[in-house]
């Protein structure tokens, strides 16, 4: 966009990398940012086991996951 805001999806590699780098450095994530890892990670195949365990899953992580899922 002229704005320079893009909207991305499920499966864009730069986004994955860069929330991936963010994991890597054990920096706080959002609860979009843990909703996108873990459902890429599961959609490829990857262990999510490791991962639920790096930060509370909150009711609003819960609701945004659910939200998704619907669609």
């Amino acid at each position: 966009m002229d704005d320079g805001f893009k909207l991305g999806t499920w499966d864009d590699e730069k986004r994955i990398a860069y929330i991936q780098s963010r994991v890597d450095s054990d920096e706080e994530l959002t609860d979009l940012d843990k909703a996108q890892f873990l459902r890429y990670r599961w959609e490829h195949g990857k262990s999510i086991s490791g991962y639920l365990g790096k930060g509370k899953i909150t009711d609003d992580l819960r609701e945004l996951c659910e939200g998704r899922r619907d669609r």
